[in-house]
């Protein structure tokens, strides 16, 4: 995959991985063989959601500087709330490649339940190991 990217650089890479149960309320990864070139991940969150980009201008002017920090979480805390997956992701389905990942678990913490659900099977695995 390394090769793939460095090659084409404006693929947009996702990682992975395979789920243990289904969750279609947040869609799902198909991959294919095929690979098509078009704008990079950054131009395409512009064109699906031009107020987040905007919204960095003052945290990019600040990077490397003692107030990255501070800019960064100035514009976190007034971001609109975008769905990524569907937003961003699904309109260049074609400019996406997916590298397989195994041997970790993934999971959406979308919504409270699954927060504690989650924090519930940490739990259980810390205290069996």
């Amino acid at each position: 995959m390394l090769e793939t990217v460095t090659a084409r650089r404006t693929t947009t890479v996702l990682l992975g991985i395979a789920p243990d149960r289904p969750e279609t309320e947040y869609g799902w990864i198909e991959p294919s063989d095929l690979i098509a070139g078009v704008p990079t991940l950054l131009g395409r969150i512009g064109r699906a959601a031009p107020a987040l980009i905007e919204a960095f201008g003052p945290a990019r002017a600040r990077l490397g500087t003692p107030w990255e920090v501070g800019a960064a979480a100035a514009v976190y805390a007034t971001l609109p709330s975008v769905d990524f997956s569907r937003a961003v992701l699904t309109p260049s389905a074609s400019a996406l490649g997916v590298m397989p990942v195994t041997g970790v678990e993934w999971n959406d913490l979308g919504d409270p339940g699954r927060v504690v659900t989650a924090r519930r099977r940490m739990e259980r695995a810390l205290a069996m190991a």
